[in-house]
């Protein structure tokens, strides 16, 4: 999930959300697609809990950007121009690593393996931070990009947020942190850092086209992920239906087709209108994870959830342009 933003010209006509002028109204279509691919990553969480079952956090990474790549290489071929993001052919090579590395490699594998140690409805939530922890990054990283005063207090609500999902059980109330919980939440704070990073080097770059800068990102990343993952895991040889379907969604849906997905809907929409995304994905990842999965749903989940939420609504205004 990533946070997308647009500017916004008050003097067109349109209409309003939540005191957010609209230029024009999204087609039911691209709000199909913003729906599916907001249930696609929410179901991710439920994915990576059955794909625990038999396979190992870095080969759910592994096996799951691999795939993706596949899906971003296929669909290359069928842009009529692929062309390379950058004007020096070592330094997109580069990028492609540093973004497969940020984006994909990292947060896959912090991310499953948390999910050993922590319910995917907590994982899911932690991922709401991210669009928030970009906006203090982009102060310092991207020229254009200043930390207002109303950004600077979504952040600081954001982050109370985040304070109150990871610190409960672990601090406020046993009297001091327990390391078998605190170093797998600390893994879900640090995989969304790295998409923040991931999000403002892809900024920063600028692709021209979003589907092969996607493919060679995943690329790299399967060039770091596969040799780690072969020299320190191995595969079962008897392995269930469930654990190979969900690696499977994984990485053709929830990677490679939702990336489609994502550059088709900010062709059509703009970037704003993709960053209603955000709102849905841990919504989402705790009705799926409470009823289908059955987990707990402690009382500060839902009150992190809701200050986290705020505090983005705060800090981003929703605004929906036309490209």
């Amino acid at each position: 999930m990533l946070n997308y933003s647009a500017s916004t010209n008050s003097t067109l006509p349109g209409f309003t959300i939540f005191g957010t002028l609209y230029l024009k109204k999204p087609s039911p279509s691209s709000w199909l697609i913003l729906g599916l691919l907001g249930l696609t990553w929410g179901f991710s969480f439920l994915a990576v809990e059955q794909a625990l079952k038999e396979f190992q956090p870095i080969q759910i990474a592994s096996v799951r950007i691999f795939l993706g790549a596949l899906i971003l290489l296929i669909a290359n071929f069928f842009v009529k121009k692929p062309t390379i993001p950058l004007t020096s052919y070592k330094s997109s090579i580069l990028l492609y690593f540093i973004v497969g590395a940020l984006s994909n490699a990292i947060p896959f594998t912090l991310l499953a393996w948390a999910q050993t140690k922590l319910s995917s409805v907590f994982v899911g939530i932690s991922m709401a931070f991210i669009p928030l922890i970009i906006l203090p990054l982009a102060h310092f990283l991207i020229p254009a990009e200043v930390l207002t005063k109303r950004k600077l207090v979504g952040f600081i609500i954001g982050f109370i947020g985040v304070l109150i999902l990871i610190l409960p059980s672990d601090i406020l109330f046993s009297g001091g942190p327990s390391m078998e919980n605190l170093i797998p939440k600390l893994f879900c704070v640090m995989a969304t850092f790295s998409y923040a990073f991931g999000a403002i080097v892809i900024k920063r770059a600028k692709p021209k086209s979003q589907i092969t800068f996607s493919a060679g990102a995943l690329c790299a990343a399967t060039i770091i992920m596969l040799p780690i993952s072969f020299s320190i895991s191995s595969f079962q040889n008897n392995l269930s239906f469930y654990p190979v379907v969900s690696i499977l969604f994984l990485g053709f849906f929830s990677t490679g087709i939702a990336t489609l997905l994502l550059v088709h809907l900010i062709n059509l929409e703009g970037p704003s209108f993709l960053s209603l995304v955000n709102y849905q994905v841990p919504m989402w990842a705790v009705i799926i994870g409470s009823v289908i999965l059955h987990e707990p749903l402690p009382e500060e989940f839902l009150l992190a959830l809701a200050i986290i939420l705020i505090g983005l609504m705060v800090a981003n205004p929703i605004k929906l342009t036309r490209k």
